[in-house]
């Protein structure tokens, strides 16, 4: 799909709040981190980066209301994507913006908090993010699983254009720029109530590949303690240990 005709269905409407996505072969999620954001956007801009496995079908499963644009881009590189993301979201000018990954999954009131909370006057929010891990029904709280969270969500209508950008990251790919919300925007940030439901990390041996990946494309990266945590490494600087599950249900 070319970028004009992406342009065109983002623009064939009004759009009060956009999603968007930067995802590579997440076909295991995609589906479901599809359905719950579509109760509150009325669009999401999903950038495949060369999946390799069913997740370009499955996003053209949704019709015109989940627009798929594939990557013209070859490599890594984080920023550099979610920069070319960003660029479409300020041609098309959605009131608010929506922006989480494809291994991530809102929790079920989203979109009864969503009506509430848009109507404040808060520029952006912050949202509670959970990891579940070894399976569905548990979340790891110790360190800085017990509190992590991050800007996901943030208002472009009357911004000034001109001064949202994403910042250059870590390493050669570019990576942890500060989010999933531009730098720029003026005006305060609020806690949401909204969590995201994060399932990148639920199985070890996931766990093991994204450290190995994360190390190999952003190497001796010491802000992050070289991903230790991600697998459970005693000491590791962000969650020392031991590890801490506790059972999570949206009941």
């Amino acid at each position: 799909m070319s970028e004009a005709t992406v342009s065109a269905l983002l623009a064939d409407g009004p759009l009060r709040t956009m999603g968007v996505m930067r995802i590579k072969n997440e076909e295991r999620w995609i589906r479901a981190s599809l359905e719950s954001q579509l109760p509150i956007c009325d669009k999401v801009l999903v950038l495949d980066d060369h999946s390799t496995d069913d997740t370009r079908d499955i996003v053209r499963s949704f019709g015109r209301r989940v627009v798929l644009l594939e990557s013209p881009f070859e490599g890594v590189s984080e920023g550099r994507d979610k920069r070319h993301l960003l660029q479409h979201v300020l041609r098309v000018n959605p009131e608010w913006v929506l922006w989480i990954d494809g291994d991530e999954v809102l929790t079920s009131d989203a979109a009864e908090i969503a009506l509430r909370e848009l109507t404040t006057e808060a520029t952006h929010y912050w949202l509670r993010m959970l990891y579940f891990w070894d399976n569905v029904h548990t979340i790891r709280t110790d360190g800085v699983y017990g509190t992590i969270g991050r800007p996901s969500l943030f208002r472009v209508m009357g911004q000034d254009a001109t001064k949202l950008h994403i910042p250059i990251g870590s390493g050669a790919a570019d990576l942890h720029n500060n989010g999933n919300c531009p730098v720029g925007l003026t005006g305060d940030c609020y806690r949401s109530s909204i969590r995201i439901k994060h399932y990148g990390y639920l199985d070890r041996k996931e766990r093991q590949r994204k450290y190995e990946f994360y190390n190999k494309v952003d190497p001796n990266n010491e802000s992050e303690d070289c991903y230790r945590h991600i697998i459970e490494i005693p000491g590791a600087r962000h969650a020392p240990g031991p590890t801490v599950l506790e059972h999570w249900s949206e009941q």
